[in-house]
């Protein structure tokens, strides 16, 4: 019987020491062996290996807990259970934050009342007392005899002075420490010190109890080395340590006998330390030598590999975008076929993730991309059938114009009373509008939203009832409940959102279990708690959830910096590793030296993550990413180096892109990144005159067959196909359509863009051609809400409006004309030209809003389309034009040419409609037009003009779209050029085949328009 530490230099000599002794006295069939391991996921490790260790190849019989475990497993047995939960459950929270309430008034303490205030928020004492929570937590488990000397103060004598775990005086800023506990302690009515000696006494003398051994548990609190030391006077308790590390024996102190079971010494293992630059480049860097190293190793597998790194969730983004597999992609990365584990524990809870934001909806905007990403979790996804429309519900919400805020009362909580413009209520009160009203219809104060279809009606109507709940909760919570009530609103909110898929139904059990717990914990507790006080409880209850180990399951594992410490393997990655953040809890009473620091611990950590590993490969930052400037190395890093009395081999400077050329000419060779090779390559090749990819893809396109194929098309489908050849010819040849995704707003608007002001306009004009007087047009408008609210909103319109009115005067006398319809059925070729064309007065009369040449294009194929049919007419064209940095009203005159002109150009027009329907047509709108121009002006065009890059403000095409950018480079202008004509083309002087359709198809509309 008793204690006794078995210690070894290695992690598989201390797990046969383990075997061995499990296998000598093994647990019967009805009894079970307790392991204290440091966490979960070594446990976890520990059973496979015991597995393969034991005799009967099974370890059953064992279990492995965690140090805060066995205190608590030992405390149920006990009958302790409930007095060590108070100190460990939201009631100490709840005590605390009691206890500040009392404090804050005192004038003894008044860095508490300079803190909190007489009238501090709720939230902000909340926040105080989880972290003094904590605070004594550690206290009691790390200086009990400290906590022990507080409480045995005598409160009225003055001359005591509270002292910290060294014995010095405690500083006046924390003088008000001893008496919070002494009020807790009351409140509570528990002593937290003479629990932990009662169950300290209790397992001294209980002789009954199941063994329990202790292994590589190398931080371990006074408190529960009281424990271990009580269990130890009745058990066979066995204590494995790893010998070599940095961390203080907590078992130095102990008089206890100490026996080798293995090497005290084990090789030192081999380190290479990599530099590169941003946490995305450093897990590309570590990927590429994983799989050098998987190479170069065929025995090495990914079990065998451990990736360390500070926080792995921040790092997660970066990981899983080196790592996500892409199966369709042969030349994808061979780091990809690996299967990453990130984190030991398993999938987050969505549904504890939910409850959180709901209790913090109230304080929060609920703005459009809020709301949409929660009801777009997958336990209320499911239930409400939305796990795949995603894109539907975006786009749903983007169109009503939601920005934030539920409805108006929820705006008055948050300072903005008396708007309820783009509120979630108003969003939906508009899509529902647009189901049951015509698009200009006045019949209510709100405008539809015009996107909206009867397809749509159920994912409006699920939509309208999931933010119906919301707010009914979210209205409901707002005073002040007890424990029990807040937990019996969560429930019923939960009822009426969550449905989980059969694999997600965990997530409700657990999330139920912890209001549960809430209840229990907190069931003699009437104070009334906020909703923010509430929020911070949950906070707390639901952060002890811990989720199924996911360690060993055969995937590359990346856990922080401490987790599977010891756990031997053959490489151990350091990816990220910094310097600890100076400073620490400020109000932190001085514990001692064995009480572990930030910087120390994690030293300490790291040393022992490398000295359990063959071999460790550091990849730190050593230049910055923005200006490739050397960094220093991190102190951990160095320090790490040192203790390892290794001299390691240093790759610096690594290249700051994957496709940079020293990746893949250095040896030995430092990159596996197929991708980047091609890049790599193709770069080289631009650098030796081989084309790049955009001009090879331009020239394959442009070279494809146009067969001849007999078609139908009316003119507004030759104005489309001229608006945009390149995104015509990938609809039709390559089934791609271009479109741009909806995009969630979370700011009311406060001014109108460029695009938003035409947007203003055109929908004025519109609603004026409907019938619609401009005053009946201006509140439509303002009822779309894409305006800012209230008089901000009717001063930006005034200016549109002035200019669409202006416009509407000048464009009255054309539109008084009688209306003729012409029926237009042409052949020109391969193509038969069928439409109706309206005209006023014998003239087709446009009125736009928007300025340039381009808007003059529709009218001219009409006014060809009528005079090809013999119907001589003109075209009127009323639109902005800039003068003296001013949008004016202007007025344009399309001529009509002679009947046979109009149907040569027509058959122009129609042949660059066909071959564009095969093939790209080299021709984009807006620098055919400037070159047009040029043309016009007579002469030899100014080609200095066109070599300026894309992005220059002056460049004639600017601002590519991205279907042209998969043609055309940054030196757009220029490239225009390169593409010799050639018998596909039409006739022309022009030695380029921009050159020559637009020659043939815009220089005629200039000449035409007066």
């Amino acid at each position: 019987m008793g204690l006794e530490v078995l210690h070894s230099s290695s992690w598989d000599a201390l797990v046969a020491s383990l075997a061995t002794w499990l296998s000598d006295d093994p647990p019967g069939v009805f009894e079970t062996v307790n392991v204290v391991v440091s966490s979960r996921s070594v446990g976890r490790v520990l059973r496979q290996q015991l597995a393969q260790a034991l005799p009967t190849a099974i370890c059953a019989g064992v279990e492995f807990l965690t140090v805060q475990q066995w205190v608590q497993a030992a405390a149920r047995t006990h009958g302790l259970a409930e007095d060590l939960t108070a100190w460990r459950s939201t009631r100490l929270q709840l005590a605390v934050a009691g206890a500040l309430d009392e404090l804050v008034t005192d004038p003894a303490h008044p860095v508490l009342a300079a803190h909190l205030g007489a009238e501090g928020s709720p939230a902000r004492r909340m926040q105080l007392a989880d972290r003094l929570s904590h605070l004594l937590r550690r206290y009691v488990e790390w200086a009990p005899d400290m906590v022990q000397g507080w409480l045995e103060l005598d409160p009225d004598d003055d001359e005591q002075q509270p002292t910290d775990a060294l014995g010095e005086p405690l500083p006046a800023r924390l003088s008000w420490q001893p008496e919070l506990v002494r009020r807790v302690v009351e409140t509570l009515m528990i002593d937290p010190v003479d629990t932990w000696s009662h169950l300290a006494s209790a397992l001294e003398a209980d002789t009954t109890g199941m063994r329990a051994g202790f292994f590589a548990v190398s931080e371990m609190a006074t408190s529960h080395v009281r424990l271990v030391v009580g269990h130890g006077q009745t058990h066979d308790s066995p204590i494995w340590q790893v010998d070599g590390t940095a961390f203080d024996d907590w078992t130095a102190p102990l008089e206890v006998s100490r026996r080798e079971v293995g090497p005290t010494g084990t090789p030192k293992p081999g380190v290479e330390v990599h530099g590169s630059h941003g946490p995305a480049r450093q897990v590309e860097v570590l990927r590429d030598e994983l799989c050098r190293r998987f190479e170069a190793d065929a025995t090495l597998e990914p079990r065998d590999v451990l990736v360390v790194c500070p926080d792995p969730q921040s790092w997660w983004p970066h990981l899983r975008t080196a790592f996500a597999p892409t199966p369709d992609d042969p030349r994808a990365h061979p780091g990809r076929s690996l299967r990453v584990q990130v984190g030991t524990g398993g999938e987050a809870n969505r549904v504890v993730h939910l409850i959180h934001e709901l209790l913090r909806l109230a304080d929060d905007r609920a703005t459009a991309s809020l709301i949409t990403e929660l009801i777009l979790l997958p336990p209320v996804a499911h239930r409400w059938r939305l796990t795949h429309r995603r894109d539907d519900v975006t786009a749903l919400v983007a169109a009503a114009e939601v920005r934030w805020g539920l409805d108006e009362r929820h705006r008055d909580l948050l300072g903005l009373g008396g708007v309820t413009q783009n509120t979630w209520l108003r969003g939906l009160d508009r899509l529902l509008a647009g189901l049951t009203m015509a698009p200009d219809s006045t019949a209510l104060p709100i405008t539809g939203v015009e996107t909206v279809g009867a397809s749509d009606l159920e994912l409006v109507g699920t939509l309208s009832e999931l933010v119906s709940r919301l707010r009914k909760f979210t209205h409901g919570s707002s005073s002040p409940a007890t424990v029990a009530q807040w937990v019996a609103r969560v429930r019923t909110v939960l009822d009426e959102l969550v449905g989980p898929s059969f694999d997600d139904e965990w997530m409700v059990f657990e999330a139920h279990s912890v209001l549960t717990d809430m209840t229990e914990q907190l069931s003699t507790t009437a104070a009334l708690l906020t909703r923010a006080e509430f929020a911070r409880l949950f906070s707390t209850a639901s952060r002890e959830l811990t989720p199924r180990s996911a360690v060993g399951n055969g995937a590359l594992q990346v856990v922080a910096v401490g987790e599977l410490q010891h756990v031997a393997h053959r490489l151990v990655c350091l990816l990220g590793v910094s310097d600890p953040v100076a400073g620490g809890d400020p109000d932190l009473v001085a514990l001692g030296e064995h009480v572990p620091q930030r910087r120390g611990l994690l030293a300490a950590r790291l040393l022992a993550h490398a000295r359990a590993a063959e071999d460790v490969l550091v990849v730190q930052q050593d230049r910055d990413a923005h200006t490739n400037a050397e960094l220093a190395e991190a102190t951990a890093v160095t320090s790490l180096v040192r203790d390892l009395g290794v001299d390691p081999v240093r790759v610096p400077g690594r290249p700051l892109h994957s496709h940079s050329e020293a990746n893949f000419t250095s040896e030995p060779r430092r990159s596996f990144d197929t991708r980047g090779l091609d890049a790599a390559v193709a770069r080289r090749q631009v650098e030796q005159g081989t084309p790049a990819a955009h001009v090879q893809r331009r020239r394959a396109a442009i070279s494809l067959d146009a067969p001849y194929e007999p078609m139908e098309a009316g003119v507004a489908d030759l104005h489309r196909f001229l608006t945009d050849p390149a995104k015509a010819f990938l609809q039709s040849a390559a089934a791609v359509r271009i479109f741009e995704p909806a995009h969630l707003k979370d700011e009311l608007p406060l001014e109108l863009g460029g695009l938003e002001s035409w947007g203003v306009k055109d929908r004025l004009l519109r609603s004026l051609r409907g019938g619609l007087t401009p005053e009946q047009a201006a509140t439509q408008e303002f009822q779309r809400e894409s305006l800012p609210p209230k008089l901000i909103g009717r001063a930006l319109l005034r200016e549109p409006m002035k200019q669409v009115m202006g416009l509407w005067a000048a464009a009255e006398k054309d539109l008084v004309g009688d209306v003729v319809e012409h029926r237009i059925d042409l052949d020109l070729g391969a193509l038969r030209l069928q439409d109706s064309i309206s005209t006023r007065g014998g003239q087709v009369v446009a009125v736009v809003a928007s300025k340039g040449i381009k808007q003059e294009l529709l009218p001219w194929l009409q006014v060809l389309a009528l005079a090809a049919m013999g119907v001589p007419a003109r075209a009127a064209v009323h639109r902005m034009d800039r003068e003296n940095w001013f949008d004016v009203p202007t007025r344009r005159e399309i001529v009509a040419p002679p009947s046979d002109v109009a149907l040569e150009l027509l058959g122009v027009v129609a042949e660059a409609y066909q071959q564009g329907r095969s093939r790209l047509v080299p021709v984009p709108l807006e620098p055919a037009l400037a070159y047009a121009g040029q043309l016009m002006g007579g002469g030899t065009p100014d080609m200095r003009q066109w070599e300026l890059p894309s992005r220059d403000w002056d460049a004639p095409w600017k601002f590519l779209p991205p279907q042209w950018r998969l043609f055309y480079g940054d030196n757009a202008p220029a490239e225009l050029f390169t593409d010799k004509r050639t018998h596909r083309d039409p006739a022309s002087e022009q030695e380029s085949a921009f050159g020559a359709w637009t020659k043939a198809l815009y220089v005629p509309l200039l000449r035409g328009g007066l």
